[in-house]
Protein backbone atom coordinates (compact mmCIF):
# COMPACT_ATOMS: atom_id res chain seq x y z
CA UNK A 1 0.00 0.00 0.00
CA UNK A 2 1.25 3.43 -0.98
CA UNK A 3 0.81 6.28 1.36
CA UNK A 4 0.10 9.73 -0.08
CA UNK A 5 1.67 12.67 1.71
CA UNK A 6 -0.36 15.82 1.94
CA UNK A 7 1.32 19.27 1.65
CA UNK A 8 3.49 21.13 -0.77
CA UNK A 9 7.00 20.37 -1.75
CA UNK A 10 9.85 22.82 -1.64
CA UNK A 11 9.88 23.13 -5.44
CA UNK A 12 6.18 24.03 -5.54
CA UNK A 13 6.75 26.64 -2.85
CA UNK A 14 9.66 28.18 -4.82
CA UNK A 15 7.49 28.35 -7.97
CA UNK A 16 4.70 30.12 -6.06
CA UNK A 17 7.12 32.62 -4.53
CA UNK A 18 8.69 33.29 -7.95
CA UNK A 19 5.32 33.91 -9.60
CA UNK A 20 4.19 36.19 -6.78
CA UNK A 21 7.46 38.18 -6.94
CA UNK A 22 7.02 38.66 -10.72
CA UNK A 23 3.47 39.86 -10.14
CA UNK A 24 4.57 42.23 -7.35
CA UNK A 25 7.40 43.63 -9.50
CA UNK A 26 4.99 44.30 -12.36
CA UNK A 27 2.49 46.03 -10.09
CA UNK A 28 5.25 48.14 -8.49
CA UNK A 29 6.45 49.22 -11.95
CA UNK A 30 2.90 50.15 -12.89
CA UNK A 31 2.50 52.24 -9.72
CA UNK A 32 5.81 54.02 -10.44
CA UNK A 33 4.73 54.79 -14.02
CA UNK A 34 1.41 56.22 -12.84
CA UNK A 35 3.22 58.31 -10.22
CA UNK A 36 5.63 59.76 -12.85
CA UNK A 37 2.75 60.60 -15.18
CA UNK A 38 0.80 62.23 -12.35
CA UNK A 39 3.83 64.30 -11.31
CA UNK A 40 4.43 65.51 -14.90
CA UNK A 41 0.75 66.37 -15.34
CA UNK A 42 0.72 68.28 -12.05
CA UNK A 43 3.79 70.27 -13.13
CA UNK A 44 2.14 71.28 -16.42
CA UNK A 45 -1.08 72.18 -14.63
CA UNK A 46 0.80 74.27 -12.07
CA UNK A 47 2.67 76.16 -14.81
CA UNK A 48 -0.59 76.83 -16.67
CA UNK A 49 -2.15 78.18 -13.46
CA UNK A 50 0.88 80.39 -12.84
CA UNK A 51 0.68 81.83 -16.36
CA UNK A 52 -3.06 82.45 -15.94
CA UNK A 53 -2.43 84.30 -12.67
CA UNK A 54 0.31 86.37 -14.33
CA UNK A 55 -2.07 87.24 -17.18
CA UNK A 56 -4.77 88.28 -14.71
CA UNK A 57 -2.33 90.50 -12.79
CA UNK A 58 -1.03 92.12 -15.96
CA UNK A 59 -4.59 92.67 -17.24
CA UNK A 60 -5.54 94.38 -13.99
CA UNK A 61 -2.46 96.59 -14.07
CA UNK A 62 -3.08 97.58 -17.69
CA UNK A 63 -6.78 98.15 -17.15
CA UNK A 64 -6.19 100.33 -14.06
CA UNK A 65 -3.43 102.38 -15.69
CA UNK A 66 -3.68 105.92 -16.89
CA UNK A 67 -0.54 105.58 -19.01
CA UNK A 68 1.48 102.64 -20.34
CA UNK A 69 5.04 102.71 -21.62
CA UNK A 70 6.27 99.72 -23.59
CA UNK A 71 9.94 99.61 -24.52
CA UNK A 72 10.64 97.72 -27.74
CA UNK A 73 13.55 95.49 -26.79
CA UNK A 74 14.44 91.85 -27.28
CA UNK A 75 12.80 91.12 -23.93
CA UNK A 76 9.44 92.35 -22.68
CA UNK A 77 9.46 95.61 -20.70
CA UNK A 78 6.19 97.33 -19.72
CA UNK A 79 5.46 100.19 -17.30
CA UNK A 80 1.93 100.90 -16.06
CA UNK A 81 1.26 104.21 -14.27
CA UNK A 82 -1.84 104.82 -12.15
CA UNK A 83 -3.00 106.86 -9.17
CA UNK A 84 -1.46 104.32 -6.78
CA UNK A 85 1.99 104.37 -8.34
CA UNK A 86 3.96 102.56 -11.04
CA UNK A 87 4.12 98.86 -11.85
CA UNK A 88 6.89 97.54 -14.10
CA UNK A 89 6.75 94.18 -15.85
CA UNK A 90 10.04 92.68 -17.09
CA UNK A 91 10.95 89.41 -18.75
CA UNK A 92 14.60 88.67 -18.00
CA UNK A 93 17.16 86.50 -19.82
CA UNK A 94 16.34 83.48 -17.61
CA UNK A 95 12.74 83.59 -18.97
CA UNK A 96 11.36 84.72 -15.61
CA UNK A 97 8.58 87.31 -15.54
CA UNK A 98 9.08 89.91 -12.80
CA UNK A 99 6.58 92.44 -11.45
CA UNK A 100 8.09 95.47 -9.71
CA UNK A 101 5.53 97.50 -7.76
CA UNK A 102 6.45 101.15 -6.97
CA UNK A 103 3.45 102.25 -4.96
CA UNK A 104 3.51 105.76 -3.60
CA UNK A 105 2.92 104.43 -0.06
CA UNK A 106 5.90 102.10 -0.14
CA UNK A 107 9.43 103.32 0.53
CA UNK A 108 11.05 100.51 -1.46
CA UNK A 109 9.68 98.86 -4.58
CA UNK A 110 8.30 95.36 -4.10
CA UNK A 111 9.63 92.88 -6.67
CA UNK A 112 8.02 89.49 -7.18
CA UNK A 113 8.67 86.60 -9.51
CA UNK A 114 5.33 86.02 -11.21
CA UNK A 115 6.00 83.23 -13.71
CA UNK A 116 8.85 81.12 -15.09
CA UNK A 117 9.56 79.53 -18.48
CA UNK A 118 8.01 82.40 -20.43
CA UNK A 119 9.59 82.60 -23.88
CA UNK A 120 7.71 85.62 -25.24
CA UNK A 121 5.10 88.21 -24.28
CA UNK A 122 3.25 90.36 -26.79
CA UNK A 123 0.51 92.97 -26.65
CA UNK A 124 -1.46 92.68 -29.88
CA UNK A 125 -4.25 94.87 -31.31
CA UNK A 126 -7.67 93.32 -31.72
CA UNK A 127 -8.29 91.91 -35.18
CA UNK A 128 -12.06 92.23 -35.25
CA UNK A 129 -14.06 95.45 -35.11
CA UNK A 130 -15.73 96.41 -31.86
CA UNK A 131 -19.26 97.49 -31.17
CA UNK A 132 -19.77 101.25 -30.92
CA UNK A 133 -20.31 101.10 -27.14
CA UNK A 134 -16.90 99.46 -26.70
CA UNK A 135 -15.14 101.92 -29.01
CA UNK A 136 -16.29 104.80 -26.83
CA UNK A 137 -14.85 103.21 -23.72
CA UNK A 138 -11.49 102.36 -25.18
CA UNK A 139 -9.42 100.09 -27.34
CA UNK A 140 -9.28 96.30 -27.16
CA UNK A 141 -5.89 94.59 -27.12
CA UNK A 142 -4.73 91.04 -26.48
CA UNK A 143 -1.96 89.99 -24.12
CA UNK A 144 -0.27 86.83 -25.37
CA UNK A 145 2.15 84.72 -23.32
CA UNK A 146 4.15 81.99 -25.04
CA UNK A 147 5.83 79.46 -22.76
CA UNK A 148 9.08 77.65 -23.46
CA UNK A 149 6.96 74.59 -24.33
CA UNK A 150 5.36 76.61 -27.21
CA UNK A 151 1.97 76.91 -25.49
CA UNK A 152 0.09 80.18 -25.98
CA UNK A 153 -2.10 81.90 -23.40
CA UNK A 154 -4.12 84.88 -24.59
CA UNK A 155 -6.47 87.34 -22.89
CA UNK A 156 -8.34 90.42 -24.07
CA UNK A 157 -8.07 93.75 -22.22
CA UNK A 158 -10.18 96.82 -22.83
CA UNK A 159 -7.95 99.88 -22.40
CA UNK A 160 -9.02 103.24 -21.10
CA UNK A 161 -9.81 105.80 -23.75
CA UNK A 162 -7.08 108.18 -22.52
CA UNK A 163 -4.40 105.50 -22.40
CA UNK A 164 -1.20 105.91 -24.42
CA UNK A 165 0.27 102.65 -25.66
Amino acid sequence: MCSVKKGTTLIELLIYVGLLSLLATGLFGLVLQINRYNHALLGKHTQANTVQIALDLMMRDIRDSKMIDSVKTQLFNLTCRSELGTVKWKLNEEQVLLRIDHQTKLKKPAMSKVAENIAKIAILPAKRKLASSQIERGKLVYIKFTTTEKKDFKRAVLLRQTLLL
